[in-house]
């Protein structure tokens, strides 16, 4: 035993025997000096324990950075910090190509997210001005509680600011009839940088606020960058705009697109460029009216009419105030969005239109049944247009096997052919039936007139239920005849791309055995793809 382990044994017999006997005064103060010796022993344990733990919290300092640390070496190494700063800002475009502005409940617009991520980001952020140049702003009642309006302010001037001399994309969505005084600033900074204006979106605004002095004067700007200018009516009078003429945008050298819904501001009387106007779109208008306006843009290359008819609200024909006026213009698109017969037969009667390559007709799921006056229709058009249509769409429309086949015939120069059947209650093959198929592989060197000679590209989209997967199959490799010489003894066209979809998800069992049966065409050097339609699809 050593002596410390002695003197420590022996003073614990002697403590242990004082407990049971009364101190003297000598034994009071060997007690005494044991308790010094103790307080000091304790305190030089003490600070041996600080400076160990000092140690520890100076360890754990040293591992908390090198896990930081470890962690920003495992961030660089990740694959997206090995894209070029050009790539991530394509990847940036895409997701601020619209960015909403919603200050309650606040919702930040993507490229503040985008720059907060990181140094990185936000240095790519701020050198691409093209980033910040879209804004969607909603101006709703309420905001004026909290100070919103004041928000929204002060984000719209750091867009335009950061968005530099970047062409704007503006949408304006008037949820509110009047315009509130707390708004003002924020649509002044936006008309100030109009002539940036490449894209402008009047959403639901109501006469009140087009007529507010802040809007007047964009009559004294010149908006040389405006390519496209859209508007709608919120509907609260549908007469509002009747003794109203729109003088805005008279001075727009570069505007070519325009869309009107409801029966905009920009749909009676407006001072527009409109022999600049290249591409339309009329959007839940009457005959007359989407007429009316259709005759002014004599320039017009391609159409879009959706919902536009001689059917008032209450199913009456709207005779109008006069004759129409017949369509001459050089348009080579109409794309017609339909829900009932006289959607689709009002462009096509009064107009004759020679340079049309492109017709679409998109129907919907509804109750409309009759096609009988469209067809009439279509075919006195064809005729009397005497046009080379290269491009037909048909969708979901209330049209025959019969009634395509006898369409289709008068359309020799087709080359891309695109029909999908109606789905809802309907869950059967209207057009792809026996017959149709039949016909669209009756290719022989003895047929005088061959149906469709130049078809080259299909899209079918169809019902798996009582389809001949054989006869369909037929039909297609009828049709590929890669042997040029044969091709024109034949008098058709080489099928170049197929594109069948099953509208039923649950079809995968077809998709399977038409790719059996079709899949050489792929290896010979056709584009074939066939599949199901998903829900999100539809």
């Amino acid at each position: 035993m050593s002596n410390l382990e002695s003197t420590l044994f022996n003073r614990s017999l002697t403590i242990e025997r004082l407990f049971r006997a009364t101190l003297s005064p000598s034994q009071h103060n060997t007690v005494s000096q044991f308790l010094k010796d103790a307080e000091t022993e304790m305190r030089s344990h003490q600070i041996q324990i600080d400076k160990l733990r000092s140690q520890i919290a100076l360890l754990e300092n040293k591992k908390t950075n090198l896990s930081e640390n470890i962690a920003r070496y495992r961030s660089l190494l990740s694959p997206i910090h090995k894209l070029p700063p050009e790539v991530l800002g394509n990847v940036f475009s895409f997701a601020c190509e619209e960015n909403s502005f919603h200050i309650h409940p606040v919702l930040t617009p993507p490229p503040l997210s985008l720059s907060s991520v990181c140094g990185r980001w936000r240095e790519i952020a701020l050198t691409m001005p093209s980033l910040w140049s879209s804004m969607n702003i909603r101006f709703q009642r309420g905001w004026t509680k909290g100070g919103l309006y004041r928000q929204l302010y002060h984000l719209v001037l750091l867009f335009l600011d950061r968005s530099k001399s970047s062409p704007l994309d503006i949408v304006l969505n008037f949820k509110c009839r009047l315009i509130h005084a707390d708004a003002i600033p924020t649509l002044a900074a936006l008309v100030s940088h109009s002539p940036r204006w490449q894209r402008l979106v009047l959403e639901d605004i109501p006469e009140e606020c087009l007529r507010h002095e802040v809007f007047r004067t964009l009559g004294r700007h010149r908006m040389a960058m405006l390519t496209h200018l859209e508007s709608s009516h919120n509907g609260y009078d549908d007469t509002v705009w009747d003794d109203y003429q729109c003088h805005l945008f008279h001075d727009c050298p570069s505007l070519t697109s325009l869309k009107v819904a409801n029966s905009g501001p920009l749909d009676h009387g407006a001072n527009l460029p409109w022999r600049q106007i290249k591409k339309l779109e009329i959007v839940n208008a009457y005959e007359i009216d989407g007429l009316d306006l259709l005759s002014r843009c004599s320039n017009v290359e391609q159409i879009t009419l959706e919902r536009v008819s001689g059917m008032s609200e209450d199913g009456v024909e709207d005779e109008g105030d006069g004759e129409f006026s017949h369509i001459y213009h050089p348009i080579s698109k109409i794309t017609i969005l339909a829900v009932e017969e006289d959607d689709v037969t009002c462009i096509l009667k009064h107009s004759t239109l020679h340079e049309l390559s492109s017709l679409e007709i998109q129907g919907a799921d509804d109750d409309w049944d009759e096609w009988d006056a469209s067809q009439e229709v279509i075919a006195d058009f064809l005729h009397r247009s005497s046009c080379h249509l290269t491009t037909l769409a048909l969708s979901k429309l209330p049209i025959s096997d019969s009634q395509t086949i006898s369409l289709l015939y008068l359309l020799p120069t087709l080359t891309t052919l695109s029909i999908e059947e109606r789905t809802g209650d309907i869950c059967t093959n209207q057009v792809f039936t026996s017959s149709f198929l039949n016909r669209l592989s009756s290719v022989t060197r003895m047929t005088t007139h061959p149906f469709l000679p130049e078809l080259a590209h299909v899209k079918f989209t169809l019902h798996a239920d009582e389809l001949d997967i054989g006869v369909l199959s037929r039909a297609l490799t009828a049709r590929w005849v890669p042997d040029t010489q044969y091709a024109l003894e034949l008098g058709i066209a080489c099928i170049q791309t197929i594109d069948i979809v099953f509208i039923e998800d649950e079809d995968e069992e077809y998709v399977e055995n038409l790719w059996s049966s079709l899949g050489w065409m792929a290896s010979a050097g056709a584009r074939l793809t066939v599949s199901a339609l998903d829900d999100c699809d539809e």
